[in-house]
């Protein structure tokens, strides 16, 4: 995270907390930039690090608190006036003991924010302005990603449910598994590729494309843009599947063999591949093209 600046002062300070009796973590930072991660050990260990204007550092507070199983960690700028331009290149490194964890929080101003490797029943990944990097993460319950201005990508990662809400910028999901989920942008694109898509999907944009593509799928797939394209593909669809398009100003493209397609009406189509009530697609667009091949 970088704003202008002139007169820079280091920061360097560590904090070590015993990490048995810790099982719900909140970060909260409007300076630096966060990386999270599992370690090897059994303490969790927190430091700050880089470089700041000196007219922000001793009005820097970085407060590490515990209460009772919660862990608070904060990094901000005390209240007043200060005067210039800020810059600041600052790093907030959270290193974990590996456990599975009630609740893990993360709220930034802004600031990018990157996670590895954790195992929580909850997370929530909250940014301003910034981006959000997941990778390897387990979240047995809910994943809840929300971010102003700044991009979301999740890898490698799994949760019963998912929920994502981007205002500006796009969603890149790989290989992530999942029950439920719901992914929302308003000006940006949704991108979806795994081996596997067996759950309820929903997938919505204001202006961008959504494009999913899987190896196998299986589910419940709804797709819909009001300006933008839907593409849809997958290497194995299911021998039950029922398909519904519908575009107001566009093309349609749909592809997938043994599948039998009547058009009601200019611009809607259905189609079916069996009975058509195990599994389905729904993809519409006011303003774009549709694409759902194998």
């Amino acid at each position: 995270m970088n704003m202008f600046g002139k007169k820079m002062q280091m920061i360097q300070e560590e904090k070590v907390i015993e990490g048995g009796k810790v099982n719900t973590i909140r970060i909260t930072s409007g300076l630096a930039d966060v990386h999270v991660a599992a370690g090897s050990g059994d303490d969790i260990q927190i430091l700050l690090e880089g470089e700041i204007s000196e007219s922000v550092a001793d009005n820097l507070e970085f407060n590490v608190r515990q209460n009772g199983s919660i862990l608070a960690v904060n990094v901000k700028k005390h209240k007043g006036i200060v005067f210039g331009a800020i810059k600041s290149d600052l790093h907030l490194y959270v290193t974990v003991p590996s456990k599975v964890y009630e609740d893990f929080h993360v709220k930034l101003g802004s600031g990018d924010c990157i996670v590895n490797n954790i195992d929580t029943k909850s997370y929530t990944g909250i940014i301003s302005s910034g981006n959000q990097i997941i990778a390897g993460l387990h979240a047995k319950k809910q994943l809840m990603l929300k971010g102003s201005s700044g991009d979301l990508l999740v890898k490698n990662s799994h949760a019963d449910s998912v929920m994502a809400w981007v205002t500006s910028g796009s969603i890149n999901i790989s290989d992530l598994v999942w029950k439920r989920a719901k992914f929302d942008a308003t000006s940006g694109e949704i991108e979806i590729s795994s081996d596997k898509l067996a759950s309820d999907t929903a997938c919505k944009v204001t202006s961008g494309d959504i494009r999913v593509h899987s190896g196998f799928f299986e589910g419940e797939l709804d797709c819909r843009a009001t300006s933008g394209d839907v593409e849809i593909s997958s290497e194995m669809f299911p021998e039950d599947l029922h398909v519904d398009c519908h575009i107001s100003s566009g093309s349609r493209k749909v592809r997938i063999e043994g599948l039998t397609g009547v058009e009601e009406q200019k611009g809607r189509f259905h189609g079916v591949r069996g009975d058509g009530s195990a599994n389905s697609i729904r993809a519409l667009t006011t303003s774009g093209n549709i694409r759902i091949l194998d």
